[in-house]
């Protein structure tokens, strides 16, 4: 257990920033652009900040991925700012869809009204920790569903989904490692849970290159946070890749990965203030890198 929360079933997607496409189409079928912005409020932590809808118009979502991807859980929130929120349409995923309408789907969840495949909590945030759905559905490359507005204006309100690519595909990335095991960091390794204020602690990671044949030129790992607060929550993690000896929001191999090559042990520190709010907030580790020869 993370803390008063039951561990995630699996890794969260970067969805918002890792090539998945992300669009709607309207009752009438026809496609609307959502913009990075709007992607970024609906994978964060904060359930009133994403893609507004209509009134009484109902509007799909639709996300292709840039590889097939085993999905193992997800927590879909639709909000609503007055009374008779919103109904969602069936959540559905394909494995061969190419534009969100082509393709064959399988549906995951039926039609709904408070509750099912959305969960309607206003602005509680604690609830995308509690409700996710575990729910593995392997190699997909669609998923779409759909929200009907009622009395709201904002129907849409968190895309939250967990899992990883498929096997074998999409090799030319990095990894978050385990510090000893050869393998990927476990989902819930780097989940803080509950922690008082005035407090410190620090854990390790590697970064592994997964390509079995080019290498990776200046790794970097570094950190994201989609949502923020006053006193703000950004520099409560800092990384270090000298044993602790000096810190930073971001840290650069001093050498190339070569293929399928593991880095030395890094860590990450959160230090949480005695003043901070207290509230669900996440942190996003992740390894990138400047070029591949």
């Amino acid at each position: 257990m993370a803390g008063n929360y039951p561990n995630v079933p699996s890794w969260r997607m970067a969805w918002d920033v890792d090539g998945t496409q992300l669009f709607g189409r309207d009752n009438g079928g026809s496609p609307y652009s959502i913009s990075a912005g709007d992607k970024t409020d609906l994978n964060s932590e904060t359930p009133d900040a994403g893609y507004p809808g209509n009134l009484f118009v109902k509007r799909t979502l639709i996300l292709i991925f840039p590889e097939a991807r085993d999905l193992d859980g997800y927590y879909l929130q639709g909000h609503s700012s007055g009374a008779g929120g919103p109904t969602s349409g069936p959540l559905e995923v394909s494995t061969n869809s190419t534009n969100g309408i082509d393709g064959t789907w399988t549906q995951l969840k039926g039609v709904s009204s408070d509750g099912g495949a959305f969960s309607y909590t206003g602005i509680e945030k604690t609830f995308a920790r509690t409700a996710i759905e575990a729910n593995t559905v392997l190699g997909i490359k669609a998923l779409r569903f759909s929200a009907y507005g009622g009395n709201s204006r904002n129907v849409f309100g968190l895309i939250h989904l967990y899992g990883e690519p498929a096997p074998g595909v999409n090799l030319q990335r990095l990894e978050i490692w385990h510090p000893t095991l050869d393998q990927r960091l476990g989902e819930a390794d780097l989940d803080w849970g509950d922690v008082p204020r005035n407090s410190s602690a620090t854990r390790t990671f590697r970064i592994k290159n997964m390509h079995p044949t080019l290498t990776a030129n200046s790794v970097r790992a570094a950190m994201s946070i989609l949502t923020d607060t006053a006193p703000s929550v950004v520099g409560q993690a800092a990384l270090s890749k000298d044993g602790g000896l000096t810190w930073a929001a971001q840290q650069t191999l001093s050498s190339p990965l070569g293929p399928g090559a593991i880095s030395s042990v890094l860590q990450i520190r959160r230090t949480t203030p005695a003043n901070a709010t207290l509230s669900v907030w996440w942190h996003r580790l992740f390894a990138d890198c400047t070029s591949w020869t």
